[in-house]
């Protein structure tokens, strides 16, 4: 792990190295809650188990990294780019990711119940058996997306595009599906 300064500061205005951060973020959702990470490079790194909840990541760049068992709940992840993450088996409930890239993301398993997810890009995703449940897919690009056995039970897909999706045995049961394509 390099020791450059990442582009960010914490609530006091200090700066923090990776290092710092990621040991930071070790020892608890207290440690890390109102850290401001918005911007930050995270990209290729393995991250696995992480725990960055309530944290402000808006904009981060989480493209290629590897995030398994990560949790994210309640934390700010608009226009964060997770291009090709892996995101299995992570917890990125009530999660505010409106806007985010999810491009090709592999994410079996990964609870996003609750979360915002508008106008978010999640072509081709790996979605299968993730949880959406009562989440806002609200014009959500999930062209090509593979959501089969998806939970999204109560979830609002107004205006998604859901073009050459896998929805096999996904549950659809009390969505709003209105202008869904």
């Amino acid at each position: 792990m390099q020791s450059t300064v990442v582009h960010l500061a914490d609530r006091r205005g200090i700066d923090l190295t990776m290092e710092r951060v990621l040991a930071t973020a070790e020892l608890g959702p207290d440690a890390v809650t109102g850290l401001d990470l918005r911007g930050a490079d995270f990209s290729g790194t393995q991250l696995m188990g992480i725990d960055l909840s309530g944290v402000d990541l808006t904009g981060a760049n989480f493209s290629r990294a590897d995030l398994t068992g990560a949790r994210f709940r309640g934390s700010r992840l608009r226009g964060a780019l997770l291009h090709r993450s892996t995101l299995e088996e992570s917890d990125l409930s009530e999660a505010d990711l409106s806007g985010a890239d999810l491009s090709e993301v592999r994410g079996a398993w990964a609870d996003f119940s609750g979360a915002s997810l508008r106008k978010v890009r999640g072509l081709g995703a790996q979605l299968v058996s993730a949880c959406f449940e009562s989440s806002d897919l609200s014009a959500a690009d999930l062209r090509g997306a593979h959501l089969t056995r998806a939970v999204l039970f109560g979830a609002r897909l107004t205006e998604a595009d859901l073009e050459g999706a896998d929805l096999r045995s996904a549950d659809f049961e009390h969505c709003q599906v209105d202008g869904a394509s």
